[in-house]
């Protein structure tokens, strides 16, 4: 029996269900399939490259929200540069 991780209510956290629908750098809509109850295999990154994992951390990215193509795009730019986030 698979288990789904819950809030004590048993229902999911309307505020975490919303963060998780949230580009974490620029605080708009991230596209994930997952969040709008889709296939992960009908997502934008499934076919998007990303930069080494290293990178994304130093972004101050742990995973808990997907970003958006823009973000994405914009780290790539960064990293082709040489350039080093400072926000």
């Amino acid at each position: 029996m698979n288990q789904i991780d819950v809030n004590n209510s048993g229902v999911e956290n309307d505020e975490q269900q919303t963060q998780s629908m949230l580009c974490p750098l620029c605080q708009t809509s991230n596209q994930c399939a997952l969040t709008t109850k889709q296939e992960i295999e009908n997502c934008w990154c499934k076919t998007a490259e990303f930069p080494p994992k290293s990178v994304l951390l130093a972004n101050k990215l742990d995973g808990s929200a997907c970003i958006c193509q823009d973000c994405l795009e914009r780290i790539k730019q960064e990293v082709a540069l040489g350039l080093k986030r400072i926000d």
